[in-house]
């Protein structure tokens, strides 16, 4: 009968899907534990603790996370690497003199990278702050962001020189 054929047919194709689903996450998984190793591998010989690879939840987390929103739509054309790093350092994330003290629990996640498509108020970095006023830090930020109207041509190899 054609129908059980058909249906037979669909189970399978079904099962198929499904089982190529599985061995393509269990890869996935095996590539981000293999990636994890290799991770806790370099921490170790660098004198670190490498149970804090396995175990996130060990790190010391801020009193504050302040999103950064964007107050354009369009697309990220640049981000002003300098600005981002200095933005790190008013948090305490580096010093500006010697006798700074480095705090390990604040920092910067950029949300959006180049090319990206934002809108505004979308989220364009998260702030880790240990200090509650930082509307400085955040402007410097924000100002770090351009936003352009198109793509921009982003090469990740400028010049090889020989």
């Amino acid at each position: 009968n054609i129908d059980t054929h058909i249906f037979v047919l669909r189970y399978f194709l079904s099962s198929l899907s499904i089982l190529l689903r599985l061995i393509s996450l269990s890869l996935r998984t095996k590539l981000h534990y293999a990636l994890l190793d290799k991770l806790a591998q370099m921490v170790k010989a660098q004198g670190g603790d490498e149970s804090y690879i396995y175990d996130p939840s060990k790190f010391i987390d801020s009193k504050y996370h302040i999103e950064v929103l964007a107050e354009n739509d369009g697309y990220v054309s640049n981000i002003d690497a300098l600005a981002i790093g200095n933005a790190a350092m008013m948090l305490g994330a580096g010093r500006e003199k010697i006798s700074d003290v480095i705090d390990h629990s604040v920092g910067i996640i950029l949300n959006k990278k180049v090319n990206d498509k934002i809108s505004i108020g979308e989220s364009i970095a998260t702030l880790y702050s240990n200090k509650e006023n930082i509307d400085n830090v955040i402007e410097v930020v924000k100002k770090a962001y351009t936003i352009g109207d198109n793509l921009v041509d982003s090469k990740l190899i400028l010049k090889i020189i020989k």
